[in-house]
């Protein structure tokens, strides 16, 4: 991950702000997400992109939240912050996660998930906003919330179909590790890149619309897949 000075600052919505420090000396830390495929840059509604299955496709739409994050300094000392993002990718380049309190000094690694915990999937358990009233999971099918929103177009030998890649139920949390040197200094501000690649979510293993099912709401086979692929979608 990069350090870079941003200059034009949204703030992406965040739920149970819970980020913990009592150090008065304690800095801040903000997170630029962005996305992209593979190499290429990433545009919604453009027919551009390849998966490892073979087929083109485009996004119309990505979703998702974000929790649980640890930072490690290298002594093993851990700022934990138990706030819930919730980002849209159509809001690149604006993207904005932000860690207040926090400790100063050298860490080596970051942990997150993507998705929410056992506490937090549970329905109305998040502000009734308009973004988590539509990431919730119907009460039939369990209830809690859409972990992920990844849909769009796709094209096989047969024609154009829709996709849907919706992830949910607490035992598809997606865990994901990063080990990365970063640091943070008294009373300042540090900035990090964080980058999803799409074509991850559809490799190691691939995911294939047409065998593994184009919808994957009801299929805890596709949603298992889509789980052990997102812990490699960071960099």
């Amino acid at each position: 991950m990069s350090i870079r000075i941003l200059t034009c600052i949204i703030f992406i919505s965040v739920f149970f702000a819970g980020c913990k420090n009592n150090n008065s000396n304690s800095g801040t830390l903000q997170i630029k997400l962005s996305h992209k495929v593979d190499n290429n840059a990433f545009q919604l509604d453009t027919m551009a992109y390849t998966c490892d299955a073979g087929y083109k496709y485009q996004v119309t739409k990505l979703n998702y939240y974000l929790s649980d994050f640890i930072f490690t300094k290298s002594d093993g000392s851990q700022y934990k912050c138990d706030s819930v993002f919730y980002v849209d990718a159509a809001l690149d380049p604006n993207n904005i996660l932000v860690f207040p309190n926090v400790a100063p000094g050298n860490y080596t690694k970051l942990n997150f998930c993507l998705g929410l915990d056992s506490i937090h999937d549970i329905s109305n358990a998040l502000p009734t906003t308009m973004n988590n009233i539509n990431m919730q999971w119907p009460d039939m099918m369990g209830g809690g919330y859409h972990f992920m929103k990844l849909e769009g177009h796709y094209i096989d030998s047969t024609g154009t179909w829709g996709y849907a890649m919706h992830l949910g139920k607490n035992k598809n949390l997606v865990h994901i590790q990063l080990t990365r040197a970063f640091s943070i200094s008294e009373n300042n501000t540090g900035n990090l890149n964080l980058v999803m690649n799409i074509n991850q979510w559809f490799r190691n293993p691939i995911y294939d619309f047409d065998k593994d099912g184009n919808y994957s709401m009801n299929n805890d086979t596709a949603l298992y897949k889509l789980c052990l692929n997102g812990s490699n979608i960071f960099n």
